[in-house]
C-alpha cells in the first residue's frame, strides 16, 4: 500500500526489455496518457524521461494512489499500443519499480538523474537536446499539461528566471565529471524504502 504525500522515482521497463515506443507517435501518445492519468488521479508529475525500452518518472502522490495511477495508465497505453501496431500481449514488465525518495534531501538529485539519462546513454551531449524528457519543458516554461516543476525549482532562490539558471547549473554542471556525479544511487542512499507493484 502506498501512503499519501510521498515521492517516488518510478521506473517502467518494456516486457523482456523490448521497446516501449516504436516511433514518435507512440511517445506522443504515451505523454498524452501520462498527462491525462496524472491529472485524473491527482498525482503530481515532477519529472520524466522516455527512453527506448524504459521510462523514468518522478511522482508525488498526495492521495497515496500510485498503484491506481500506474494500473490505469499502463493498461490504457498497452491497449493503444497493441491496437496501433496490430499485436497482442504485454508491453510492460508486470512489475514497475517505485523507489521512495527522501523529498528533503534527494529530490533534486533524482530529478537531475532523470534529466541526465539521455546524456548518460550517449543519445545526446546536452539534456536540453533530448525532446522526450521534461528538461526542455522546465527551461521553456511549457510542457505537457500537469507537469509541475515548482517543487523542484522551489529549492532555489529568486524568481523563476534565477531558479532556472541555478537548476541548469546544478544539472549541467556535472556533465563530464564522471557517472557517479550524475547518478544519485552511486553517491549515497537516497531511498527510505523500495516498493514494487
Amino acid at each position: 500500500m502506498f501512503a499519501p504525500g510521498l515521492l517516488y522515482h518510478v521506473i517502467v521497463r518494456g516486457n523482456n526489455r523490448q521497446a516501449i515506443f516504436r516511433d514518435e507517435q507512440d511517445r506522443i501518445r504515451y505523454l498524452e496518457k501520462l498527462s491525462f492519468y496524472c491529472q485524473d488521479k491527482s498525482v503530481d508529475l515532477l519529472s520524466y524521461c522516455l527512453l527506448g525500452n524504459h521510462v523514468h518518472l518522478l511522482l508525488e502522490t498526495p492521495q497515496g494512489n500510485l498503484s491506481k495511477l500506474m494500473q490505469a495508465f499502463q493498461t490504457s497505453y498497452t491497449v493503444s499500443f497493441n491496437k496501433r501496431h496490430r499485436r497482442s500481449g504485454h508491453v510492460f514488465e508486470q512489475r514497475y519499480k517505485a523507489l521512495l525518495v527522501d523529498k528533503d534531501n534527494y529530490l533534486l538529485q533524482v530529478s537531475r538523474y532523470i534529466h541526465l539519462n539521455p546524456v548518460s546513454a550517449r543519445i545526446v551531449s546536452r539534456p536540453q537536446d533530448y525532446r522526450w524528457s521534461s528538461y526542455e519543458s522546465y527551461l521553456k516554461g511549457k510542457g505537457i499539461a500537469g507537469l509541475k516543476d515548482g517543487m523542484v525549482l522551489g529549492y532555489f532562490a529568486g524568481d523563476r528566471k534565477k531558479q532556472l539558471a541555478q537548476y541548469r547549473e546544478y544539472v549541467e554542471g556535472v556533465i563530464g565529471k564522471g557517472s557517479a556525479m550524475m547518478n544519485p544511487w552511486r553517491q549515497s542512499r537516497c531511498l527510505s524504502g523500495m516498493r514494487s507493484s
